[in-house]
């Protein structure tokens, strides 16, 4: 088995955390790759995986994870078509360094240098869910891209565009308070439709929220019942609510609790359409990182990747 670690130099403690695979892994058959530009990622997925690397582990947070899951696929995709048989053959993994790191929160285990090493010696994985995305990038031109965790239209996504520009020394707390802050003081709600065979919606919201996992913006439990393995989303529409029931329920939130209020709907579904209703677009956060605009369609990909774990 050959483990390619693929390395966001931008982490904090970056050579400390280097340091640490390199001694972890040390005799093992490993060899470590660092993006060296933004959109790298998917040239070093193309490279390891031609080099038979088996098992990609994602050095970073949610949005590096991201990268490399997309990268990979797109290794194994030709004319708009994935290999899924031969994708399930690669194990992807993460040692979460990011400032959110909120996929993992969905697993009991330790993610560790040394818990990740067992993890690999054992070939022990998970085959989970992933989500599949389909929205208009920067040209208005239509685009696809996969994610592990969640994605979200509206509010959510505008939070993401302002802790970009948030310095990482900051500290994760420090922007994720700041970004959700600012962002709900000038956000004005889109009307959108949502259009499914599951359920449909319409109405002003502030952020819609389609989850794979259950946890986005450094800990927040948007969706309270969403499993990585279930073979659906969890969408939750946080609709036309005010800035102190914004406040009042931030709280429950927090700690992953379903919220009762007439603005705040739930859904289950394998697959759906998103339409804004009032002339304007949403901006799409997919992951962590902000990707495009609605209109939008999300479709569920069952058990289609194998995580270390």
């Amino acid at each position: 088995m050959k483990t390619a670690f693929l390395i966001n130099p931008t982490i904090l403690h970056y050579k400390k955390i280097l340091h640490s695979i390199e001694n972890e892994f040390n005799g093992m058959n490993y060899e470590i790759f660092v993006s060296e530009y933004h959109g790298h990622f998917m040239k070093l997925c193309d490279d390891v995986l031609s080099k038979g690397f088996t098992n990609l582990i994602a050095v970073g947070g949610d949005g590096t994870l991201n990268e490399v899951l997309n990268g990979t696929i797109h290794y194994f995709s030709q004319n708009k078509t994935v290999d899924f048989e031969s994708l399930r053959k690669i194990k992807i993994g993460v040692l979460p360094c990011g400032s959110g790191n909120d996929f993992v929160r969905n697993f009991s285990q330790e993610f560790d240098v040394k818990h990740l090493k067992i993890n690999i010696q054992n070939n022990s994985f998970e085959s989970i869910d992933i989500g599949k995305c389909t929205f208009q990038n920067e040209k208005r031109e239509e685009e696809t891209r996969y994610f592990i965790n969640i994605a979200d239209l509206g509010m959510g996504a505008e939070t993401m565009k302002v802790k970009e520009k948030i310095p990482v020394w900051s500290g994760a707390k420090f922007r994720y308070f700041f970004s959700i802050l600012s962002t709900l003081l000038v956000y004005k709600k889109k009307e959108l439709q949502l259009i499914s065979n599951d359920f449909e919606w319409k109405g002003k919201c502030l952020n819609l929220v389609v989850a794979n996992g259950k946890y986005f913006g450094n800990g927040l439990g948007i969706a309270p019942k969403a499993s990585v393995s279930d073979g659906k989303f969890d969408i939750t529409v946080v609709g036309n609510i005010s800035l102190v029931d914004y406040a009042l329920n931030i709280g429950k939130v927090k700690k992953s609790k379903p919220l009762e209020h007439r603005e705040i709907h739930y859904f289950k579904g394998k697959s759906f359409e998103v339409k804004t209703l009032s002339g304007e677009e949403a901006l799409i956060d997919i992951d962590g990182e902000v990707s495009g605009f609605s209109p939008a369609k999300f479709e569920i990909l069952e058990k289609t990747v194998n995580f270390i774990v």
